[in-house]
């Protein structure tokens, strides 16, 4: 029964009183340390993707620089066999001006060998190499081979480039 007070009469407050129980406690012994083992393998997959690329951009780093290289090599060689093209151009006058084999006498040679040692790393210990073969069956005719050595730094491989032109 209840008063117009709101006083319950007849009943105790204490059987009214509707107590929450917790949840049964869940035993997590076996779980401890999860979340902190899945934060170490997303560091550890994150790394190997950084240093994926610290690597990838070594290696795009090093084929840039083969890359000018070869491109100054190519350069070098053109502008010698352009040279040979505005002078006098008999197969005797190439040959003692040009060739490697008369690199102490070869005034064109010498000079255009210290520029290719200057632009290219290593290529003062392995000199430019230029061959020319006449045409037996004209004096203003030559075959002309010019090879273009370097070392990029950090390689123990010595790379070329090689230009052949037909000179008349």
């Amino acid at each position: 029964v209840v008063r117009s007070s709101g006083d319950i009469v007849g009943r105790s407050k204490k059987m009214l009183t509707h107590t929450r129980s917790d949840p049964p406690s869940v035993d997590r012994g076996g779980e401890r340390g999860v979340m902190l083992i899945e934060a170490l393998v997303a560091i550890l997959i994150f790394s190997i993707g950084v240093l994926g690329l610290v690597s990838l951009q070594a290696t795009s780093l090093r084929f840039i620089s083969d890359a000018k290289y070869r491109v100054d090599a190519a350069n070098l060689a053109e502008q010698l066999i352009s040279q040979m093209w505005a002078e006098d151009h008999t197969t005797s006058s190439l040959i003692s001006n040009y060739t490697s084999v008369n690199a102490g006498t070869a005034a064109g040679y010498v000079s255009w060998a210290s520029v290719v040692a200057d632009r290219l790393p290593g290529a003062e210990d392995y000199p430019p190499a230029v061959a020319i073969e006449a045409d037996s069956s004209d004096a203003f005719k030559s075959t002309v081979t010019v090879v273009v050595y370097w070392l990029p730094p950090g390689t123990s491989k010595v790379h070329n480039y090689t230009a052949v032109s037909r000179i008349r």
